[in-house]
């Protein structure tokens, strides 16, 4: 399916889907804030990574009953992200994945018939900031195992942060995805009146309870755009 993040950007302004909630704060030239990422997903929309060396992951995720966009990742690439930044092996707990996994897209004849439940080989789990998630990208169906096995246990996973995913990702466009699903994130707190501060991450000083925005040179992505 297509996304269509940036037809829910059309009337996010309004707030429509905080209809359920009460605004408290007004978060400042939001018009433009949102013109911004229009004009951003418009440039860098051809930036797709339309191959890679092994397996890919994507992950749809909703905005609401309507809107939804998709995110890709390049696992051979989080792999290499995983040993250049020397990322530790932890242990996770299962159920905290579980409700997580995306169980459509399993192949349980090959779990319960083929898989063999491999402890030695840890899993990709990336921290989902929008969502406030961990989500596995990589070894979903070991996941699986494990979870039948033993629901209550633990599995063996690396676990990569926004600033180490987001590079792993197949393509600049869904870097954009996500940060702009991010910043509308902390918007949402913001105007609900649960954060009391936000900070752009370009001039970012630290400030206790504020939460980071990531600001897009506009400039820089149109130049992307021109770039094959």
């Amino acid at each position: 399916m297509v996304d269509n993040l940036f037809e829910y950007l059309n009337t996010y302004s309004k707030f429509n889907h905080l209809k359920d909630f009460t605004k408290k704060v007004d978060f400042d030239n939001l018009e433009k804030e949102i013109s911004n990422y229009q004009k951003v997903l418009n440039y860098c929309k051809k930036k797709i990574q339309t191959t890679t060396k092994g397996q890919n992951y994507t992950r749809r995720f909703p905005l609401d009953d309507i809107h939804h966009y998709s995110i890709s990742w390049d696992i051979e690439k989080a792999k290499e992200i995983i040993v250049n930044n020397k990322i530790p092996v932890c242990d996770m707990k299962v159920n905290d994945l579980w409700g997580n996994v995306s169980k459509e897209h399993l192949d349980f004849d090959y779990i319960n018939n083929t898989l063999t439940y491999d402890q030695s080989e840890p899993i990709i789990v990336v921290f989902y900031a929008p969502l406030n998630a961990l989500i596995p990208i990589d070894g979903n169906h070991r996941l699986a195992k494990q979870y039948y096995r033993n629901k209550n246990g633990k599995i063996s996973a690396y676990l990569l942060e926004p600033d180490e995913h987001t590079q792993a990702m197949c393509g600049e466009y869904y870097r954009v995805l996500y940060k702009i699903n991010h910043n509308l994130q902390v918007i949402n707190n913001y105007v609900l009146g649960n954060i009391k501060a936000y900070e752009y991450t370009n001039n970012y000083i630290p400030n206790k309870g504020a939460m980071l925005i990531y600001k897009f040179n506009i400039i820089k992505y149109k130049i992307l755009s021109f770039i094959n």
